[in-house]
Protein backbone atom coordinates (compact mmCIF):
# COMPACT_ATOMS: atom_id res chain seq x y z
CA UNK A 1 0.00 0.00 0.00
CA UNK A 2 1.22 3.47 -0.75
CA UNK A 3 0.02 6.95 -0.21
CA UNK A 4 0.76 9.85 -2.51
CA UNK A 5 1.34 13.29 -1.10
CA UNK A 6 1.00 16.41 -3.18
CA UNK A 7 1.71 19.96 -2.23
CA UNK A 8 -0.89 22.41 -3.39
CA UNK A 9 -0.24 26.12 -3.41
CA UNK A 10 -3.29 28.28 -3.85
CA UNK A 11 -2.62 31.90 -4.65
CA UNK A 12 -5.30 34.49 -5.45
CA UNK A 13 -8.39 32.60 -4.37
CA UNK A 14 -7.01 31.03 -1.22
CA UNK A 15 -4.41 33.54 -0.09
CA UNK A 16 -1.84 30.85 0.47
CA UNK A 17 1.09 31.46 2.75
CA UNK A 18 3.92 30.86 0.32
CA UNK A 19 7.23 32.71 -0.03
CA UNK A 20 6.97 32.59 -3.82
CA UNK A 21 3.43 33.94 -4.03
CA UNK A 22 4.50 37.47 -4.94
CA UNK A 23 6.89 36.25 -7.61
CA UNK A 24 4.25 33.91 -9.02
CA UNK A 25 1.78 36.75 -9.28
CA UNK A 26 4.27 38.82 -11.26
CA UNK A 27 4.72 35.95 -13.69
CA UNK A 28 0.92 35.68 -14.09
CA UNK A 29 0.78 32.06 -13.16
CA UNK A 30 -2.64 30.44 -12.68
CA UNK A 31 -4.48 30.67 -9.39
CA UNK A 32 -3.99 27.01 -8.61
CA UNK A 33 -0.56 25.44 -8.91
CA UNK A 34 0.61 21.93 -8.08
CA UNK A 35 4.11 21.42 -6.77
CA UNK A 36 5.09 17.77 -6.96
CA UNK A 37 6.29 16.23 -3.74
CA UNK A 38 5.66 12.53 -4.22
CA UNK A 39 5.91 10.39 -1.12
CA UNK A 40 5.18 6.74 -0.48
CA UNK A 41 3.79 5.75 2.89
CA UNK A 42 3.89 2.12 3.92
CA UNK A 43 1.99 0.26 6.63
CA UNK A 44 -0.92 2.68 6.66
CA UNK A 45 -4.01 1.21 8.22
CA UNK A 46 -6.73 3.75 7.63
CA UNK A 47 -9.45 1.66 5.98
CA UNK A 48 -6.76 0.14 3.77
CA UNK A 49 -7.21 2.58 0.95
CA UNK A 50 -4.75 4.61 -1.05
CA UNK A 51 -5.19 8.31 -0.40
CA UNK A 52 -3.71 11.57 -1.54
CA UNK A 53 -3.49 14.60 0.65
CA UNK A 54 -2.57 18.25 0.18
CA UNK A 55 -0.44 20.38 2.42
CA UNK A 56 -0.85 24.07 3.16
CA UNK A 57 -4.46 24.70 2.16
CA UNK A 58 -6.74 22.28 0.37
CA UNK A 59 -7.01 18.65 1.50
CA UNK A 60 -8.51 15.79 -0.49
CA UNK A 61 -8.57 12.01 -0.45
CA UNK A 62 -8.83 9.78 -3.51
CA UNK A 63 -10.02 6.17 -3.46
CA UNK A 64 -9.64 4.00 -6.60
CA UNK A 65 -12.45 1.56 -7.34
CA UNK A 66 -12.33 -1.78 -5.56
CA UNK A 67 -13.52 -3.78 -8.55
CA UNK A 68 -12.29 -2.36 -11.82
CA UNK A 69 -9.98 0.65 -11.78
CA UNK A 70 -9.41 0.54 -15.53
CA UNK A 71 -13.10 0.92 -16.40
CA UNK A 72 -14.40 2.73 -13.33
CA UNK A 73 -15.92 6.21 -13.52
CA UNK A 74 -14.53 8.90 -11.23
CA UNK A 75 -16.87 10.72 -8.85
CA UNK A 76 -16.22 14.18 -7.45
CA UNK A 77 -18.21 14.27 -4.21
CA UNK A 78 -20.08 17.40 -3.05
CA UNK A 79 -21.38 16.96 0.53
CA UNK A 80 -24.35 18.65 2.16
CA UNK A 81 -23.47 22.08 3.50
CA UNK A 82 -22.17 24.72 3.08
CA UNK A 83 -19.50 24.15 5.71
CA UNK A 84 -19.59 20.34 5.62
CA UNK A 85 -16.28 18.72 4.57
CA UNK A 86 -16.17 15.85 2.10
CA UNK A 87 -14.13 13.79 4.56
CA UNK A 88 -17.17 13.53 6.84
CA UNK A 89 -18.94 11.38 4.23
CA UNK A 90 -15.72 9.48 3.56
CA UNK A 91 -16.17 7.57 6.84
CA UNK A 92 -19.61 6.01 6.83
CA UNK A 93 -22.41 7.12 4.50
CA UNK A 94 -21.23 6.15 1.01
CA UNK A 95 -17.52 6.11 1.79
CA UNK A 96 -15.13 3.18 1.41
CA UNK A 97 -15.10 2.45 5.13
CA UNK A 98 -17.65 2.62 7.91
CA UNK A 99 -18.17 1.74 11.57
CA UNK A 100 -20.95 0.64 13.85
CA UNK A 101 -23.02 3.24 15.67
CA UNK A 102 -20.77 3.65 18.71
CA UNK A 103 -17.62 1.83 17.68
CA UNK A 104 -14.47 3.55 16.46
CA UNK A 105 -13.24 0.44 14.66
CA UNK A 106 -13.30 0.83 10.89
CA UNK A 107 -14.27 -1.86 8.41
CA UNK A 108 -15.04 -1.99 4.71
CA UNK A 109 -18.35 -0.52 3.60
CA UNK A 110 -19.73 -3.16 1.25
CA UNK A 111 -22.39 -0.77 -0.07
CA UNK A 112 -19.97 2.04 -0.83
CA UNK A 113 -19.95 3.90 -4.12
CA UNK A 114 -16.26 3.05 -4.06
CA UNK A 115 -17.17 -0.51 -5.02
CA UNK A 116 -17.79 0.49 -8.62
CA UNK A 117 -16.26 3.98 -8.87
CA UNK A 118 -13.19 6.03 -8.03
CA UNK A 119 -14.16 8.72 -5.52
CA UNK A 120 -12.51 12.06 -4.86
CA UNK A 121 -13.43 13.67 -1.53
CA UNK A 122 -12.42 17.30 -1.01
CA UNK A 123 -12.55 19.37 2.16
CA UNK A 124 -13.59 22.59 0.52
CA UNK A 125 -13.98 25.46 0.52
CA UNK A 126 -10.86 26.09 2.52
CA UNK A 127 -11.25 26.03 6.34
CA UNK A 128 -13.59 23.02 6.34
CA UNK A 129 -12.42 19.60 7.52
CA UNK A 130 -8.64 19.20 7.30
CA UNK A 131 -8.19 22.18 4.95
CA UNK A 132 -6.96 25.39 6.46
CA UNK A 133 -6.49 28.99 5.41
CA UNK A 134 -8.37 32.23 5.02
CA UNK A 135 -12.00 31.98 3.87
CA UNK A 136 -12.48 33.84 0.60
CA UNK A 137 -15.05 31.61 -1.12
CA UNK A 138 -18.58 32.54 -0.03
CA UNK A 139 -20.82 31.77 -3.02
CA UNK A 140 -21.44 28.65 -5.03
CA UNK A 141 -20.17 30.36 -8.19
CA UNK A 142 -16.80 31.05 -6.56
CA UNK A 143 -16.73 27.59 -5.01
CA UNK A 144 -17.55 25.97 -8.37
CA UNK A 145 -14.74 27.93 -10.03
CA UNK A 146 -12.28 26.79 -7.37
CA UNK A 147 -13.38 23.17 -7.67
CA UNK A 148 -13.15 23.32 -11.46
CA UNK A 149 -9.60 24.68 -11.27
CA UNK A 150 -8.61 22.03 -8.73
CA UNK A 151 -10.30 19.17 -10.57
CA UNK A 152 -8.74 19.95 -13.95
CA UNK A 153 -5.29 20.17 -12.37
CA UNK A 154 -5.83 16.94 -10.48
CA UNK A 155 -6.93 15.15 -13.66
CA UNK A 156 -3.91 16.54 -15.48
CA UNK A 157 -1.64 15.01 -12.83
CA UNK A 158 -3.43 11.66 -12.68
CA UNK A 159 -4.86 11.03 -16.17
CA UNK A 160 -5.04 7.28 -15.59
CA UNK A 161 -8.14 7.80 -13.42
CA UNK A 162 -9.96 9.89 -16.00
CA UNK A 163 -10.02 7.65 -19.04
CA UNK A 164 -13.68 6.85 -18.40
CA UNK A 165 -16.74 8.77 -17.28
CA UNK A 166 -16.55 11.69 -14.86
CA UNK A 167 -19.42 12.22 -12.42
CA UNK A 168 -20.31 15.25 -10.27
CA UNK A 169 -22.34 14.00 -7.29
CA UNK A 170 -24.09 16.36 -4.85
CA UNK A 171 -26.20 15.66 -1.75
CA UNK A 172 -28.77 18.08 -0.32
CA UNK A 173 -27.30 21.58 -0.46
CA UNK A 174 -24.33 20.04 -2.24
CA UNK A 175 -26.62 19.66 -5.27
CA UNK A 176 -26.34 23.45 -5.70
CA UNK A 177 -22.55 23.23 -5.93
CA UNK A 178 -22.47 20.06 -8.04
CA UNK A 179 -24.84 21.66 -10.57
CA UNK A 180 -22.84 24.90 -10.63
CA UNK A 181 -19.63 22.89 -11.07
CA UNK A 182 -21.05 20.90 -13.99
CA UNK A 183 -22.32 24.09 -15.65
CA UNK A 184 -18.95 25.78 -15.14
CA UNK A 185 -17.15 22.82 -16.74
CA UNK A 186 -19.53 22.99 -19.73
CA UNK A 187 -18.83 26.70 -20.20
CA UNK A 188 -15.09 26.08 -19.96
CA UNK A 189 -15.19 23.29 -22.51
CA UNK A 190 -17.26 25.36 -24.93
CA UNK A 191 -14.86 28.29 -24.74
CA UNK A 192 -11.75 26.16 -25.00
CA UNK A 193 -13.00 24.35 -28.09
CA UNK A 194 -13.79 27.57 -29.93
CA UNK A 195 -11.28 29.29 -32.17
CA UNK A 196 -9.58 31.95 -30.11
CA UNK A 197 -9.63 34.72 -32.66
CA UNK A 198 -11.76 36.84 -30.36
CA UNK A 199 -9.92 35.83 -27.21
CA UNK A 200 -10.98 33.65 -24.31
CA UNK A 201 -12.50 34.53 -20.97
CA UNK A 202 -9.48 34.91 -18.62
CA UNK A 203 -11.27 32.78 -16.02
CA UNK A 204 -10.87 29.79 -18.33
CA UNK A 205 -7.75 30.63 -20.34
CA UNK A 206 -5.33 28.43 -18.41
CA UNK A 207 -7.68 25.40 -18.42
CA UNK A 208 -6.43 24.49 -21.85
CA UNK A 209 -7.68 20.90 -21.96
CA UNK A 210 -11.13 19.76 -23.00
CA UNK A 211 -12.49 17.89 -20.00
CA UNK A 212 -16.12 16.70 -20.22
CA UNK A 213 -18.54 15.93 -17.42
CA UNK A 214 -20.55 12.81 -18.29
CA UNK A 215 -23.01 12.56 -15.40
CA UNK A 216 -24.58 14.82 -12.80
CA UNK A 217 -26.10 12.99 -9.82
CA UNK A 218 -28.27 14.88 -7.34
CA UNK A 219 -29.34 13.07 -4.17
CA UNK A 220 -32.12 14.78 -2.18
CA UNK A 221 -31.45 17.93 -4.23
CA UNK A 222 -32.07 21.41 -2.84
CA UNK A 223 -32.12 23.46 -6.03
CA UNK A 224 -34.74 26.20 -5.69
CA UNK A 225 -35.67 27.26 -2.16
CA UNK A 226 -38.79 29.22 -3.16
CA UNK A 227 -40.31 26.45 -5.26
CA UNK A 228 -39.38 23.66 -2.88
CA UNK A 229 -40.52 25.46 0.28
CA UNK A 230 -43.90 26.22 -1.29
CA UNK A 231 -44.21 22.55 -2.18
CA UNK A 232 -43.21 21.58 1.36
CA UNK A 233 -46.20 23.52 2.73
CA UNK A 234 -48.53 21.41 0.58
CA UNK A 235 -46.57 18.21 1.12
CA UNK A 236 -46.74 18.57 4.90
CA UNK A 237 -50.40 17.56 4.62
CA UNK A 238 -50.77 15.92 1.21
CA UNK A 239 -48.43 12.95 1.56
CA UNK A 240 -49.03 9.28 2.20
CA UNK A 241 -46.64 8.96 5.13
CA UNK A 242 -47.33 11.40 7.95
CA UNK A 243 -49.69 14.37 8.03
CA UNK A 244 -47.75 17.06 9.85
CA UNK A 245 -50.40 19.80 9.70
CA UNK A 246 -54.16 19.67 9.05
CA UNK A 247 -55.61 20.56 5.66
CA UNK A 248 -57.10 23.91 6.65
CA UNK A 249 -53.81 25.08 8.16
CA UNK A 250 -51.84 23.92 5.13
CA UNK A 251 -54.16 25.83 2.80
CA UNK A 252 -53.96 28.97 4.97
CA UNK A 253 -50.14 28.85 5.06
CA UNK A 254 -50.03 28.36 1.31
CA UNK A 255 -52.32 31.33 0.69
CA UNK A 256 -50.20 33.54 2.96
CA UNK A 257 -47.01 32.47 1.21
CA UNK A 258 -48.40 33.15 -2.26
CA UNK A 259 -49.74 36.56 -1.20
CA UNK A 260 -46.85 38.00 0.80
CA UNK A 261 -43.67 36.06 0.10
CA UNK A 262 -43.51 34.14 -3.18
CA UNK A 263 -42.89 37.04 -5.58
CA UNK A 264 -40.09 38.60 -3.49
CA UNK A 265 -38.45 35.22 -2.87
CA UNK A 266 -38.60 34.42 -6.58
CA UNK A 267 -36.86 37.71 -7.39
CA UNK A 268 -34.18 36.91 -4.81
CA UNK A 269 -33.66 33.48 -6.32
CA UNK A 270 -33.21 34.98 -9.78
CA UNK A 271 -31.23 38.19 -9.32
CA UNK A 272 -27.85 37.59 -7.72
CA UNK A 273 -27.31 41.26 -6.89
CA UNK A 274 -30.35 41.48 -4.62
CA UNK A 275 -29.88 41.77 -0.87
CA UNK A 276 -32.06 38.95 0.43
CA UNK A 277 -31.36 39.02 4.17
CA UNK A 278 -34.99 39.83 4.91
CA UNK A 279 -36.23 36.95 2.79
CA UNK A 280 -33.83 34.49 4.43
CA UNK A 281 -34.95 35.62 7.87
CA UNK A 282 -38.52 35.04 6.75
CA UNK A 283 -37.63 31.57 5.58
CA UNK A 284 -36.14 30.75 8.98
CA UNK A 285 -39.35 31.80 10.72
CA UNK A 286 -41.70 30.11 8.26
CA UNK A 287 -39.66 26.91 8.25
CA UNK A 288 -39.78 26.85 12.04
CA UNK A 289 -43.56 27.32 12.00
CA UNK A 290 -43.90 24.45 9.55
CA UNK A 291 -41.53 21.95 11.18
CA UNK A 292 -41.99 22.65 14.89
CA UNK A 293 -44.86 20.19 14.89
CA UNK A 294 -45.93 16.85 16.27
CA UNK A 295 -47.20 14.00 14.15
CA UNK A 296 -50.44 12.08 14.66
CA UNK A 297 -48.84 10.15 17.54
CA UNK A 298 -47.66 13.30 19.32
CA UNK A 299 -43.97 12.98 18.34
CA UNK A 300 -41.80 15.80 17.00
CA UNK A 301 -41.17 15.17 13.31
CA UNK A 302 -37.72 15.11 11.72
CA UNK A 303 -37.99 17.24 8.52
CA UNK A 304 -35.17 15.19 6.97
CA UNK A 305 -37.32 12.08 7.43
CA UNK A 306 -40.93 12.65 8.44
CA UNK A 307 -41.31 8.97 9.33
CA UNK A 308 -39.00 9.45 12.32
CA UNK A 309 -38.91 11.48 15.47
CA UNK A 310 -36.66 14.48 15.15
CA UNK A 311 -32.97 14.10 15.87
CA UNK A 312 -32.32 17.71 14.98
CA UNK A 313 -31.35 20.14 17.70
CA UNK A 314 -32.66 23.61 18.37
CA UNK A 315 -29.92 25.32 16.40
CA UNK A 316 -26.90 24.65 14.23
CA UNK A 317 -24.42 25.02 17.09
CA UNK A 318 -26.08 22.17 18.98
CA UNK A 319 -25.98 20.02 15.84
CA UNK A 320 -22.26 20.72 15.46
CA UNK A 321 -21.69 19.83 19.12
CA UNK A 322 -23.47 16.52 18.55
CA UNK A 323 -21.26 15.80 15.52
CA UNK A 324 -18.16 16.46 17.62
CA UNK A 325 -19.42 13.97 20.18
CA UNK A 326 -19.79 11.19 17.60
CA UNK A 327 -17.64 8.12 16.91
CA UNK A 328 -17.03 9.38 13.38
CA UNK A 329 -15.47 12.59 14.68
CA UNK A 330 -13.23 10.66 17.06
CA UNK A 331 -12.11 8.47 14.16
CA UNK A 332 -11.22 11.43 11.95
CA UNK A 333 -9.30 13.18 14.73
CA UNK A 334 -7.42 10.08 15.90
CA UNK A 335 -3.70 9.42 15.55
CA UNK A 336 -4.60 6.51 13.32
CA UNK A 337 -6.32 8.88 10.91
CA UNK A 338 -3.39 11.29 10.95
CA UNK A 339 -1.11 8.44 9.95
CA UNK A 340 -3.42 6.79 7.45
CA UNK A 341 -4.42 10.01 5.70
CA UNK A 342 -0.88 11.30 5.46
CA UNK A 343 -1.40 14.27 7.76
CA UNK A 344 1.90 13.72 9.55
CA UNK A 345 5.42 12.96 8.49
CA UNK A 346 7.86 14.16 5.87
CA UNK A 347 6.25 15.95 2.95
CA UNK A 348 2.79 16.16 4.52
CA UNK A 349 0.81 19.06 5.95
CA UNK A 350 3.29 21.54 7.37
CA UNK A 351 1.35 22.62 10.42
CA UNK A 352 2.17 22.25 14.08
CA UNK A 353 -1.21 20.78 14.92
CA UNK A 354 -3.74 19.06 12.66
CA UNK A 355 -7.14 20.63 13.22
CA UNK A 356 -10.35 19.10 11.94
CA UNK A 357 -13.34 21.39 11.55
CA UNK A 358 -16.35 19.10 11.31
CA UNK A 359 -18.65 21.93 10.26
CA UNK A 360 -17.37 25.44 9.60
CA UNK A 361 -20.00 27.69 11.16
CA UNK A 362 -18.36 30.89 9.91
CA UNK A 363 -18.32 29.57 6.34
CA UNK A 364 -21.96 28.50 6.62
CA UNK A 365 -22.98 31.93 7.88
CA UNK A 366 -21.09 33.68 5.07
CA UNK A 367 -22.93 31.69 2.41
CA UNK A 368 -26.22 32.29 4.22
CA UNK A 369 -25.80 36.03 4.82
CA UNK A 370 -24.83 36.67 1.20
CA UNK A 371 -28.04 35.03 0.04
CA UNK A 372 -26.53 31.96 -1.60
CA UNK A 373 -29.10 29.69 0.07
CA UNK A 374 -32.02 31.34 -1.70
CA UNK A 375 -30.43 31.55 -5.16
CA UNK A 376 -31.96 29.13 -7.63
CA UNK A 377 -29.87 26.59 -9.52
CA UNK A 378 -32.43 26.52 -12.35
CA UNK A 379 -30.21 28.38 -14.81
CA UNK A 380 -27.26 26.03 -14.25
CA UNK A 381 -29.45 22.92 -14.32
CA UNK A 382 -31.05 24.01 -17.58
CA UNK A 383 -27.60 24.54 -19.08
CA UNK A 384 -26.63 21.00 -18.07
CA UNK A 385 -29.82 19.50 -19.53
CA UNK A 386 -29.24 21.34 -22.81
CA UNK A 387 -25.59 20.30 -23.11
CA UNK A 388 -24.92 18.40 -26.29
CA UNK A 389 -28.02 19.61 -28.13
CA UNK A 390 -26.77 22.97 -29.38
CA UNK A 391 -25.17 23.87 -32.71
CA UNK A 392 -22.01 21.97 -33.71
CA UNK A 393 -19.79 24.88 -32.77
CA UNK A 394 -20.69 24.37 -29.09
CA UNK A 395 -18.49 21.25 -28.90
CA UNK A 396 -20.36 20.21 -25.77
CA UNK A 397 -21.16 16.53 -25.10
CA UNK A 398 -24.43 15.54 -23.48
CA UNK A 399 -24.61 15.12 -19.70
CA UNK A 400 -26.83 12.43 -18.18
CA UNK A 401 -28.54 13.77 -15.06
CA UNK A 402 -29.86 11.50 -12.31
CA UNK A 403 -31.97 12.62 -9.34
CA UNK A 404 -32.76 10.51 -6.28
CA UNK A 405 -35.61 11.88 -4.17
CA UNK A 406 -36.81 10.34 -0.90
CA UNK A 407 -40.54 10.67 -0.29
CA UNK A 408 -39.94 11.20 3.46
CA UNK A 409 -37.80 14.34 2.97
CA UNK A 410 -39.99 17.37 3.71
CA UNK A 411 -38.01 20.04 1.83
CA UNK A 412 -36.48 17.93 -0.96
CA UNK A 413 -39.76 16.10 -1.52
CA UNK A 414 -40.91 14.62 -4.87
CA UNK A 415 -43.55 17.32 -5.43
CA UNK A 416 -41.02 20.15 -5.17
CA UNK A 417 -38.45 18.42 -7.38
CA UNK A 418 -41.11 17.80 -10.02
CA UNK A 419 -41.95 21.50 -10.04
CA UNK A 420 -38.31 22.51 -10.36
CA UNK A 421 -38.03 20.22 -13.39
CA UNK A 422 -41.26 21.63 -14.84
CA UNK A 423 -39.52 25.01 -15.12
CA UNK A 424 -36.73 23.58 -17.26
CA UNK A 425 -36.68 23.85 -21.05
CA UNK A 426 -34.58 21.35 -22.98
CA UNK A 427 -34.98 19.26 -26.16
CA UNK A 428 -36.26 16.16 -24.36
CA UNK A 429 -38.70 17.93 -22.04
CA UNK A 430 -41.79 16.58 -23.83
CA UNK A 431 -40.36 13.07 -23.78
CA UNK A 432 -39.84 13.38 -20.02
CA UNK A 433 -43.30 14.89 -19.40
CA UNK A 434 -44.96 12.11 -21.41
CA UNK A 435 -42.98 9.32 -19.76
CA UNK A 436 -44.86 7.11 -17.34
CA UNK A 437 -43.55 6.22 -13.92
CA UNK A 438 -42.29 2.66 -13.67
CA UNK A 439 -41.72 0.57 -10.59
CA UNK A 440 -38.19 -0.06 -9.36
CA UNK A 441 -37.72 -3.54 -7.96
CA UNK A 442 -34.91 -5.54 -6.45
CA UNK A 443 -34.54 -9.06 -5.18
CA UNK A 444 -32.97 -9.92 -1.85
CA UNK A 445 -31.25 -13.28 -1.56
CA UNK A 446 -30.19 -14.37 1.92
CA UNK A 447 -27.98 -17.31 0.98
CA UNK A 448 -25.76 -18.56 -1.80
CA UNK A 449 -27.09 -22.11 -2.31
CA UNK A 450 -29.85 -23.24 -4.65
CA UNK A 451 -32.45 -23.28 -1.88
CA UNK A 452 -31.88 -19.62 -1.05
CA UNK A 453 -34.88 -17.56 -0.06
CA UNK A 454 -35.50 -14.66 -2.42
CA UNK A 455 -37.75 -11.72 -1.63
CA UNK A 456 -38.80 -9.09 -4.14
CA UNK A 457 -39.08 -5.48 -2.94
CA UNK A 458 -40.79 -2.49 -4.51
CA UNK A 459 -38.63 0.49 -3.57
CA UNK A 460 -40.10 3.32 -5.61
CA UNK A 461 -40.73 4.72 -9.05
CA UNK A 462 -38.59 6.02 -11.89
CA UNK A 463 -39.33 8.37 -14.78
CA UNK A 464 -36.84 9.02 -17.58
CA UNK A 465 -36.14 10.84 -20.80
CA UNK A 466 -33.07 10.75 -23.00
CA UNK A 467 -30.78 12.53 -20.52
CA UNK A 468 -32.79 12.92 -17.29
CA UNK A 469 -33.69 10.10 -14.89
CA UNK A 470 -35.62 10.81 -11.67
CA UNK A 471 -36.16 8.22 -8.92
CA UNK A 472 -38.82 8.76 -6.25
CA UNK A 473 -38.02 6.39 -3.41
CA UNK A 474 -40.36 4.89 -0.86
CA UNK A 475 -39.90 5.55 2.86
CA UNK A 476 -36.50 7.25 2.48
CA UNK A 477 -35.41 10.66 3.76
CA UNK A 478 -32.44 12.97 3.14
CA UNK A 479 -29.38 11.35 1.57
CA UNK A 480 -31.09 8.28 0.17
CA UNK A 481 -27.92 6.21 -0.25
CA UNK A 482 -26.98 6.64 3.39
CA UNK A 483 -30.49 5.76 4.53
CA UNK A 484 -30.63 2.50 2.58
CA UNK A 485 -27.24 1.03 1.58
CA UNK A 486 -28.58 -1.96 -0.42
CA UNK A 487 -30.66 0.46 -2.44
CA UNK A 488 -27.47 2.41 -3.05
CA UNK A 489 -25.91 -0.68 -4.63
CA UNK A 490 -28.92 -1.06 -6.90
CA UNK A 491 -28.99 2.57 -7.97
CA UNK A 492 -25.28 2.84 -8.65
CA UNK A 493 -25.43 -0.20 -10.89
CA UNK A 494 -28.46 1.22 -12.70
CA UNK A 495 -26.80 4.61 -13.11
CA UNK A 496 -23.58 3.03 -14.30
CA UNK A 497 -25.42 1.36 -17.17
CA UNK A 498 -27.61 4.37 -18.03
CA UNK A 499 -30.60 2.07 -17.55
CA UNK A 500 -33.67 4.09 -16.53
CA UNK A 501 -35.99 1.07 -16.41
CA UNK A 502 -37.02 -1.17 -13.51
CA UNK A 503 -33.94 -3.09 -12.52
CA UNK A 504 -33.49 -6.42 -10.80
CA UNK A 505 -30.40 -7.11 -8.77
CA UNK A 506 -29.60 -9.96 -6.43
CA UNK A 507 -27.70 -8.97 -3.33
CA UNK A 508 -26.97 -11.11 -0.34
CA UNK A 509 -27.15 -10.59 3.37
CA UNK A 510 -23.51 -10.46 4.46
CA UNK A 511 -24.41 -11.80 7.90
CA UNK A 512 -24.76 -15.24 6.29
CA UNK A 513 -21.40 -15.26 4.52
CA UNK A 514 -19.57 -17.30 7.14
CA UNK A 515 -22.21 -20.04 7.05
CA UNK A 516 -21.12 -20.86 3.52
CA UNK A 517 -17.37 -20.62 4.15
CA UNK A 518 -16.94 -17.54 2.01
CA UNK A 519 -13.85 -15.83 3.32
CA UNK A 520 -13.14 -13.33 0.55
CA UNK A 521 -15.94 -10.83 0.95
CA UNK A 522 -14.85 -8.71 -1.97
CA UNK A 523 -14.90 -11.72 -4.26
CA UNK A 524 -18.31 -12.66 -2.91
CA UNK A 525 -19.68 -9.19 -3.50
CA UNK A 526 -18.29 -9.18 -7.03
CA UNK A 527 -19.84 -12.49 -8.01
CA UNK A 528 -23.13 -11.95 -6.22
CA UNK A 529 -23.81 -8.48 -7.55
CA UNK A 530 -23.08 -9.58 -11.11
CA UNK A 531 -21.38 -6.40 -12.14
CA UNK A 532 -21.33 -5.90 -15.92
Amino acid sequence: MRFFTLSVILFALLAAICPTATEAKKKKKPDLIFTDNMQYKANSTFCERRTIDHEHQLWFSFYPSRLDIENAPTILWFPDGPGMPGSWDMVGANGPCTHSHASEELHDNFYSLNTWANILYVDGPVSSGFSHGEILVTTRQAAAKLMRMFFVRFADKFPEYFQNQVVAWGVGYGAHLATAFAADMIRKNTLNKMERKEGVDPDYAFDYKFFPIHKLVLDSPLLDLTTQFKSAIEYSHYNNLSQIIPQNESEAMLNTFETWYEKRWTNCSTYKQWDCKKELQEFGLLWGNLTNRKDEDGNMVDPHNILKETRLYENLDENIAAMKNSARYRILTSKKAEKGLGLRGKGTMRVEHVNYDVYTRYLHDKFWNLGDSIRSSAEDLELVLNAGFGPPEDFTPAVNTFMFVGEADLLANPLGVRRVIDKMEWPHKKQFDDAKFQRVLYQEQTAMNKQANTTEHDIGMVRASNNLVVYELKNLGRNTFRMNPPFGVLMTRTMRNNDPHPTYIVWMDYKHLNEYNVTDRRRASLSTLSWP
